[in-house]
């Protein structure tokens, strides 16, 4: 019965909630949270999937392998309809939640913050970057060229006011001190 009551979206509201509250469910509550979705991933928009994995990092839960490949396979294909701060929040999560995503997924993530690079406030930025540094990922020249030319700042825009605050970890003092000198060029 649980999983027929779930729309697309009710996970990631339910989920986020518990995060915002800070509120831990139960054990098996959560594990029915994170089984609910699986089939239904593909079907989710880009905020939904960033919405469910920032959550689930929010309130440390960890969730399987398995959903984690599923999710992964269900946001690939909509990096590009992330806005900043949902990839951030993505990229963030899986950093948090140690979840080593595929070199597809970092190559078409790249891509996408790229992409989406001029709509990008410091706070975004620092946030990928210290998740790529967690990760140990080395962007590609492309990526970092583009991030170097950036300017210092960019205003949010007004129209994100919608979506979870922002996810703080403890990011590096500038963005780009985050890789060896010998990447900075």
């Amino acid at each position: 019965q649980f999983r027929r009551v779930l729309c697309r979206s009710a996970l990631a509201n339910i989920v986020w909630a518990f995060a915002t509250l800070k509120h831990q469910p139960r054990a098996n509550f959560r594990a029915k949270l994170e089984k609910a979705p699986v089939h239904r991933l593909r079907e989710c928009n880009p905020q939904t999937l960033a919405n469910i994995v920032w959550a689930f990092a929010t309130l440390k839960h960890q969730p399987s392998a398995n959903f984690l490949a599923k999710f992964e396979e269900a946001t690939v294909h909509k990096l590009r309809e992330c806005d900043p701060q949902a990839l951030a929040n993505i990229v963030w999560a899986f950093a948090t939640l140690k979840h080593q995503p595929s070199a597809t997924f970092l190559a078409k993530f790249e891509e996408a913050t790229v992409h989406r690079l001029r709509e990008c406030n410091p706070q975004n930025l620092a946030n990928i970057v210290w998740a790529f540094a967690t990760l140990k990922h080395q962007p590609s020249a492309n990526f970092l060229a583009n991030l170097n030319n950036q300017p210092s700042t960019n205003p949010v825009p007004a129209t994100h006011n919608h979506t979870p605050p922002l996810c703080r970890p403890s990011p590096p003092a500038t963005t780009i001190s985050a890789y060896p000198p010998a990447l900075q060029h």
